[in-house]
């Protein structure tokens, strides 16, 4: 043994020394049993770690075979069809300013159209959307509609802003049913680009 185990041990021995036959047994039963334990825990923990890496190997075998699977140019070309399609509703300006103006109108035109009395309509730029692709700059617009309806001219006012040259989304409705009064807000995506 080397000098500092013995160092190290000997105190040890002369505290066992000291103990009756039967306290040194209840011991080393005390220390099989955290041994034991210690092993157990230990055994615990192999398999917890077995069952996480047996998971995270499974899942990405998964992810292996889908992407060998898929036609990944396939999904890009549909992924820029869908986007292209809906790109092709919003509406189109060389400046946020006239975009404004060009929503305005519409939804003037359709209040006029459907009859309504007394319609106010106010348009604000609620952001800029962030595009993934390259391209003009993509901008949000809300407006509402505030109006008088005394003839049932709402539901053709609707019809009318759906028919607008730009996607005009209904996205909330307040009705007075005392006063015929609703208000109507509407979000508007528009394309930043010079007109052709």
């Amino acid at each position: 043994m080397s000098g500092a185990l013995t160092s190290l041990m000997t105190p040890v021995r002369t505290a066992l020394g000291t103990l009756s036959e039967r306290a040194q047994y209840g011991l080393v039963v005390l220390a099989s049993l955290a041994g034991l334990y210690a092993l157990t825990s230990l055994n615990d923990a192999n398999v917890q770690a077995r069952l996480a890496l047996d998971g995270a190997q499974r899942q990405l075998s998964a992810r292996q075979a889908a992407l060998e699977q898929r036609d990944w140019a396939a999904l890009a070309a549909e992924a820029e069809q869908l986007t292209s399609a809906a790109e092709a509703r919003f509406w189109r300006a060389p400046t946020a300013g006239i975009a404004a103006a060009r929503i305005q109108g519409a939804l003037e035109e359709a209040a006029r159209t459907a009859g309504l009395n007394d319609a106010r309509v106010q348009v604000i730029e609620a952001g800029e959307i962030e595009r993934r692709a390259p391209g003009p700059a993509t901008r949000l617009f809300e407006a509402e509609v505030t109006a008088r309806d005394s003839g049932g001219a709402f539901a053709p006012f609707i019809e009318a802003a759906a028919g607008a040259p730009g996607e005009l989304r209904a996205v909330r409705l307040d009705w007075d049913s005392r006063t015929r009064r609703f208000t109507v807000n509407f979000i508007a995506p528009a394309l930043m680009e010079p007109d052709s």
